[in-house]
């Protein structure tokens, strides 16, 4: 391929390559038309202020599929586009300072192949979930405590909360202490270290975690009590094949009635899409990890079951859990259920630590039985408003819309605040139905969607960075939908019939640009309807 520059459709393919040889498949009757020009309209003039990664940008008649931006109004970033007339093929691409209007088209700047010649232009679309950017990152693999202390605590201390003068009581032998917010609003307590001197820490939540200076790590509790949760351990895993399951038992990670955070345990239906699969299993062997969401400075609890016992040589009183740098946590095994329970801490924001389940082979080795890949990320607050669009609620309540998406988004750092407006009145709906057909993952906006935003942003009660879903009581072009939020835009739809679950998985549309699990264009890229039940972005 040699150098060229298509400036009608705003790509252009700058830099020389090495030639290179490929197969074009037979001709199709309905096939690219290679040299017609795209019919462009690129009326719409009004570029948008953000640029989601996961979606495509226009681009004539390619659509340019974005896995990293920067920027406000004007964007800079990478991504991949399909070359239809070589079979398809992902090349990947850069931008910088581009415009992008309210309907993903280009409007302004240039997209370009990326060269590198120590490297092929193409790009592994399936190691990009269109989900999120930088998801599932292992960079220092370490544990991180909220605080930190350069003494040695005690294993069997408790924590004494500071009254509101300052003073505390004395510990009585069997005293449960209760700690309580200051007027600062934050938790105070006492650590005594191991020579009986006393160190007073504050933190904003309970339960707060302490490494202490030889690298063991504490949970504080409601209670005061001190619990011990890592510590610092002479058992290296770099020496071993730590990656290699072991043919002795397989041990799965779950959440138990007492985990705040998400826990996604690996399934076996991961196996049908590779890029799921790829995520959990570890490359080139048997092993598969499940994966754990953190907010920095918490800690959580797992139960660790046996799911599968394959020569009965699994010796519980051996099983430890030992991260990739070194720090082993600490278990607690019920003979009865034959699940340990494990208190896991959180690692530094946009990292993730390496969990491995192990049993002592008793020469000294150890061999891998299962793993949990913990990550860690900093909290998101996230402002929800209902617009009864001519007075229709739907029955909405701002209790129980809350309630649910608390329920789901909490548990992956996501704070709801949640909002029903007074309503807003519009005319052309009073006389006709809310027109939805078109609308889909090229075609964002239709016509309506289009008006209704526009009137609605043209009041005083419009905020840019609040999300914003408007109730219409009819709709029209796709009958019995309950809602409607194309990905990445700050405007949805409900529909009679929708409920608080529908908000969520709008939501996770429009702001989180998830998709349906089961309706994407690839068959091997796409799960059949119901194979995730329970996730947020399936329905019946």
């Amino acid at each position: 391929m040699g150098k060229k520059r298509c400036n009608r459709i705003g790509i252009k393919f700058s830099q020389y390559n090495e030639p290179q040889t490929f197969h074009i498949p037979e001709r199709e009757e309905n096939g690219p038309n290679c040299g017609l020009m795209p019919e462009i309209n690129l009326a719409n003039q009004t570029p948008t202020r953000e640029l989601p990664s996961g979606l495509p940008i226009l681009v004539g008649d390619f659509s340019v599929f974005v896995t990293k931006v920067s920027g406000s109004g004007s964007f800079t970033g990478e991504g991949y586009v399909g070359i239809p007339y070589l079979g398809n093929l992902q090349v990947a691409v850069t931008f910088k300072d581009i415009v992008v209007n309210t309907d993903n088209h280009l409007i302004s700047g240039y997209i370009e192949t990326k060269y590198d010649p120590a490297n092929s232009m193409t790009v592994n679309i399936d190691q990009i979930l269109t989900g999120g950017e930088g998801v599932g990152d292992i960079r220092s693999g370490e544990e991180r405590a909220a605080f930190k202390v350069d003494y040695t605590i005690n294993s069997n201390i408790q924590a004494i909360p500071l009254k509101q003068d300052g003073s505390k009581d004395d510990i009585k032998e069997g005293e449960t202490y209760t700690l309580s917010k200051g007027e600062n609003g934050k938790y105070t307590f006492v650590l005594t270290d191991s020579e009986g001197k006393e160190h007073k820490i504050e933190s904003e939540t309970i339960p707060a975690t302490v490494e202490d200076k030889n690298g063991n790590t504490f949970e504080v509790n409601e209670t005061g009590e001190v619990k011990p949760v890592s510590q610092h351990t002479d058992i290296s895993l770099d020496n071993t094949d730590k990656d290699r399951q072991s043919d002795i038992a397989v041990l799965s990670f779950k959440a138990t009635a007492n985990t705040k955070y998400a826990l996604d345990e690996y399934r076996d239906v991961y196996e049908k899409v590779i890029e799921y699969k790829d995520q959990y299993k570890v490359e080139g062997t048997a092993i598969t990890a499940s994966a754990k969401f953190m907010l920095p400075g918490t800690s959580d609890e797992v139960s660790v079951y046996i799911k599968e016992n394959k020569n009965n040589k699994l010796l519980p009183e051996k099983v430890r859990f030992i991260t990739g740098k070194g720090k082993e946590y600490l278990s607690i095994y019920d003979r009865q259920t034959r699940q340990w329970i494990v208190t896991v801490v959180s690692g530094e924001i946009n990292d993730g630590q390496e969990l491995y389940a192990v049993q002592d082979t008793g020469d000294g080795s150890y061999v891998t039985l299962g793993k949990l890949n913990i990550y860690t990320y900093e909290p998101k607050p996230l402002v929800v408003r209902l617009v009864p669009v001519n007075g229709f609620t739907n029955g909405f309540t701002k209790a129980a819309v809350s309630e649910q998406l608390n329920a789901i988004y909490n548990k992956v750092g996501i704070s709801c605040e949640v909002e029903i407006a007074t309503g807003f009145d519009y005319d052309p709906l009073r006389t006709q139905a809310f027109n939805v057909t078109g609308s889909g993952l090229f075609s964002t906006l239709t016509d309506d969607m289009k008006a209704l935003n526009n009137a609605y942003m043209q009041t005083s009660d419009y905020k840019e960075d609040v999300v914003t879903l408007f109730i219409i009581e009819k709709v029209s072009g796709n009958e019995g939908v309950a809602g409607d939020m194309p990905r990445g835009k700050q405007f949805g739809y409900l529909f009679s019939g929708a409920t608080a679950q529908t908000v969520a998985h709008e939501i996770g549309h429009g702001v989180f640009h998830l998709d349906h699990p089961f309706d994407r264009a690839n068959a091997a890229r796409s799960f059949d309807r119901g194979d995730l039940a329970d996730n947020l972005m399936e329905y019946d």
